[in-house]
């Protein structure tokens, strides 16, 4: 399509569609395997849902100065889920992104 465009795409688990875009050679794909110098390993949590752990996860990392990405396995839903946020954090920013958004919406929420 077009020659001098270059499209980063950052995924936490291997996605069939880039995999598959990458092996047919539709897409090129680099791996960066080593974080930066300064980088906190990553904690992931695996459990049943309870709001009480998610109140405490972030305040944790609010306290810390740091920033969340609640990630959602689909985007039915999602509105549910930053009304709950909203009601435990009012004072916390909160934006949506996912890529059915129109390219505008999703480049100033990925920007924001």
């Amino acid at each position: 399509m077009k020659t001098s465009v270059d499209v980063l795409t950052l995924s936490a688990t291997p996605i069939p569609r880039t995999l598959y875009m990458s092996i047919s050679g539709v897409r090129e794909m680099s791996l960066i395997t080593t974080p930066p110098p300064s980088r906190r390993p990553i904690k992931t949590h695996i459990g049943a849902f309870n709001e009480g752990i998610i109140r405490t996860a972030i305040r944790n990392e609010l306290d810390r100065g740091g920033q969340i990405f609640y990630v959602l396995p689909r985007i039915e839903g999602m509105d549910k889920v930053v009304e709950m946020l909203q009601k435990m954090f009012p004072s916390l920013r909160i934006d949506v992104a996912h890529g059915q958004m129109p390219e505008g919406e999703l480049e100033s929420a990925m920007l924001g």
